[in-house]
């Protein structure tokens, strides 16, 4: 059982691991003052188990002057530094394969929303990364309001990252959601600015997903990451700002799981196993009536799309 749920577990973080953020600014180059990148130190078969004993914190995480890029693809990267969702990177397959940690110090007063922009210049000078913009129509699923406008409850302010309380408390850490004899232990901890945590429900063959401190365009790129749309992107076309608690129900399936055999299924499988029905019809299942209860919904929709085209990149980082 303890191996099976590790498992379970592993598939669920990885699927879960994505790149957040806000819109894109248009402001000066700034640059970190020095910056080190190197190939992950973390092995990737002890991943889920030191994830949820909260032993890393992966994705980018900003403390005070330093910013952490942990565990991340050179495609996650760039999604963060350009402020963009992954289906928009059209990139070769090694964007995906490598995984590099990130630790990089920021100028004396600068702004915790500045480290993108440093990034995206880390990029450019280290990896030698030249792209272009170009818009392409495609069927999207599209995050939307309900006939009714939204229900959702604004998360509380934010701890300052240098007081003595935890800026990263929440569902991934205290005030988990209750659990019950019949449920596994919640998982989870803070993924870029979003407090996560899981918890697999057997009995039901769902995982409860408990969110804080999200927005609207991070619930569409979780939403994409679940496969709520399918072989679709999932597009935020709310129009809503600002940050928000959210409990959704997902059901293993999504995973392309099931509670008997998901402690045989491969984290590739997690990833690329999409129903049918979900591919067809974004407006079905679990994960969309705990949508309306917020009063969103999942709609299909055709819309023109951003990419960024990846024009040059080196596999290997130069030194700084």
């Amino acid at each position: 059982m303890k191996a099976r749920f590790i498992d379970l577990t592993n598939a669920l973080l990885v699927s879960a691991l994505l790149v957040f953020g806000c819109n894109a600014q248009q402001a000066p180059r700034p640059e970190f003052e020095v910056a080190s990148i190197k190939h992950t130190v973390i092995d990737s078969n002890q991943f889920g188990q030191l994830a949820m004993s909260g032993r890393i914190k992966v994705g980018a995480q900003i403390h005070g002057s330093t910013a952490e890029y942990t565990f991340m693809t050179l495609r996650q990267l760039v999604t963060e530094a350009y402020q963009v969702m992954p289906f928009q990177i059209v990139c070769p397959d090694w964007f995906m394969m490598d995984r590099f940690d990130i630790v990089a110090k920021m100028p004396a007063g600068t702004r915790t929303e500045d480290a993108r922009l440093m990034l995206r210049s880390l990029l450019e000078d280290r990896f030698k990364l030249t792209l272009h913009r170009e818009p392409r129509e495609e069927l999207v699923a599209a995050l939307v309001v309900g006939q009714r406008g939204p229900r959702l409850k604004e998360s509380p302010s934010r701890a300052p990252a240098n007081s003595g309380d935890s800026a990263g408390e929440g569902p991934g850490q205290n005030g988990q959601a209750t659990v019950t004899k019949k449920q596994a232990s919640p998982f989870g901890g803070m993924m870029g600015n979003v407090a996560v945590s899981f918890t697999v429900n057997e009995p039901t063959s769902s995982v409860r997903f408990d969110a804080k401190w999200i927005t609207m365009t991070d619930l569409a790129r979780f939403l994409m990451n679940f496969g709520a749309g399918g072989s679709r992107p999932v597009v935020d076309m709310t129009g809503i700002k600002g940050e928000y608690d959210i409990v959704l129900d997902i059901p293993l399936s999504m995973f392309g799981l099931n509670a008997s055999d998901a402690g045989s299924a491969s984290t590739e499988n997690a990833q690329s196993s999409r129903p049918p029905e979900y591919a067809s019809d974004p407006g079905t299942g679990t994960v969309v009536r705990s949508l309306r209860i917020y009063g969103l919904d999942l709609r299909n929709s055709r819309a023109p799309v951003e990419h960024l085209v990846i024009d040059h990149a080196e596999k290997r980082p130069t030194e700084n």
